[in-house]
């Protein structure tokens, strides 16, 4: 398998950092360079003892360009719709507020403290978990959801956006089932990884 997406500059950390989820292991796999990243998803391969693909690197390389803005890559190639969404700060507030309302017809009911953090954990160690459509602190968005709510993670500062629903993750960690029915279409939940939580709840 191979890919004409590039990145236009390897120094330049993307806004997602340098990840690659292991299909073959379901393992997500994050380090400080791409050349240290590429180097360790081989040593992961051989650890599992798995062959590793000539073209890891393109691989690796296509996995980022896929999920950060396309400014940051040399692809011209137009995004599938849910690339689309996530590139947009209208389409973060308005998969946001749908969630929170949703939250609110729910009489606000919450998950556990302890689930949340559990949600949370697997948000940070998630590919999807994005910050490519803009800075939420710097547009205020992060304020706005606490607005609404009043419940938290220890891990709020890593949690960002999910690349698949367009929903911020600090607000929907905290949603019970039947808040994240109303907001997620069943169209969407295959699309998350199987790792997901929400893939996990609302499968069932």
């Amino acid at each position: 398998m191979t890919s004409s997406v590039k990145l236009k500059n390897k120094r330049v950390v993307p806004p997602i950092g340098w990840v690659y989820y292991v299909p073959e292991t379901k393992h997500t796999i994050r380090r400080a360079t791409f050349i240290d990243l590429v180097q360790h998803v081989k040593r992961h391969f051989k650890a599992n003892e798995l062959e590793i693909p000539d073209d890891i690197e393109n691989r690796i390389e296509k996995f980022i360009c896929d999920r950060i803005p396309l400014s940051m890559t040399t692809s011209t190639a137009n995004r599938n719709e849910f690339s689309k969404l996530r590139m947009t700060v209208g389409a973060v507030q308005r998969a946001t507020s749908a969630a929170l309302h949703a939250w609110r017809d729910e009489k606000r009911r919450s998950v556990s403290s302890k689930e949340a953090e559990e949600r949370a954990q697997i948000c940070v160690d998630c590919p999807e978990n994005t910050r490519n459509t803009a800075c939420l602190s710097c547009r205020g968005l992060n304020n706005w959801v606490k607005g609404w709510q009043s419940v938290s993670t220890t891990k709020d500062n890593q949690l960002f956006i999910c690349g698949v629903s367009a929903i911020m993750n600090i607000a929907h960690v905290h949603l019970t089932e039947p808040a994240l029915r109303k907001c997620i279409s069943s169209t969407l939940i295959p699309k998350h990884p199987e790792t997901c939580w929400k893939r996990k709840t609302l499968e069932n």
